[in-house]
C-alpha cells in the first residue's frame, strides 16, 4: 500500500468538545476478548465495544487473521479501566498455549483450576 492510500485511510480524531463528552470517554470501558474462529483457532484482541467488534471480524474488516477464518465467534471476555490495561492483558494471554486458553475461556484460570465470575472492571470474567 502507498503511502497516500494509507493516509487516505486513516480516520480522523477530534477531541471531545464538553464535559460531558470528556467523562463519556473516560467512563467507556475497554475489553480484552478471546474469539474463537470457524477452524476452531482462538484470537485475542482488545476493543471497546464487543459487539461491534464481533460484526467487523465476520464482515472480514477486523483482523487479518480472522479474514479468512470466518465465521468468527466471542467466547470470553474482560473489561478494562484503560486501553493500555486491556493491551497487556492481550499480551499476557497471546503467551499460552492453547489449552490455557481454553481454560480460560471455560471460566477457569489457567493456574489456580478454580472458576472466577466478577463483575468488577479489571477481574477478568466468563462470556456467555
Amino acid at each position: 500500500m502507498s503511502a497516500r492510500a494509507f493516509n487516505e485511510r486513516k480516520t480522523q480524531y477530534t477531541a471531545p468538545e464538553s464535559e460531558r463528552e470528556w467523562a463519556t470517554l473516560k467512563a467507556m470501558p475497554h475489553f480484552f476478548y478471546l474469539a474463537r474462529c470457524a477452524d476452531d483457532s482462538l484470537y485475542a484482541g482488545t476493543c471497546v465495544d464487543m459487539k461491534a467488534r464481533e460484526a467487523k471480524h465476520n464482515a472480514g474488516t477486523g483482523a487479518k487473521y480472522t479474514r479468512s477464518r470466518r465465521p468468527v465467534r466471542i467466547i470470553h471476555h474482560e473489561a478494562f479501566r484503560t486501553l493500555s490495561a486491556a493491551r497487556r492483558r492481550e499480551a499476557e494471554v497471546k503467551r499460552w498455549r492453547k489449552g490455557e486458553k481454553e481454560s480460560l475461556s471455560r471460566g477457569v484460570h489457567p493456574q489456580s483450576k478454580t472458576i472466577h465470575c466478577s463483575t468488577t472492571p479489571g477481574i477478568w470474567r466468563h462470556h456467555k
